[in-house]
């Protein structure tokens, strides 16, 4: 694992979230999502901060850590769970668009269809380059 370029990435992250909250609070923005928003941010990316820290002085957990990220087990149930969100979202958002068109959301359902096709678009794409690759 690459311990100082995550750190480097989260406590970046970290600090643009930050600059984010401050610039909300400093132009008195009313919208909540960037407040809210950076707020978890920050936290998120100090609970990481701490788990690589962790890994990197920790050597029992750093262990434990590498074993489950190469064990099979985990990377068939990893692939398995990535499947069935992909096969739920599809399929859920799929008959949330039947639902909006019938009750005359035209925009909302069209926006939701189109990430659909987006979602397929990219799985389309990310199994021709795993396909040429293995």
């Amino acid at each position: 694992m690459k311990v100082n370029k995550y750190l480097l990435i989260y406590f970046l992250v970290m600090v643009t979230a930050v600059c984010i909250f401050a610039f909300t609070l400093f132009f008195n923005v009313e919208d909540a999502f960037w407040s809210s928003s950076s707020i978890a941010l920050v936290i998120v990316c100090a609970l990481r901060i701490y788990r690589v820290t962790k890994y990197k002085n920790d050597e029992e957990y750093a262990k434990k850590i590498d074993i489950d990220n190469k064990d099979e087990r985990n990377q068939f149930l990893a692939n398995k769970a990535k499947s069935t969100a992909f096969y739920l979202y599809v399929s859920i958002s799929g008959a949330l668009v039947i639902i909006l068109r019938f009750f005359g959301y035209r925009e909302a359902s069209f926006a939701i269809a189109m990430s659909i096709c987006g979602l397929v678009f990219l799985y389309w794409i990310a199994y021709f380059f795993v396909k040429r690759k293995y």
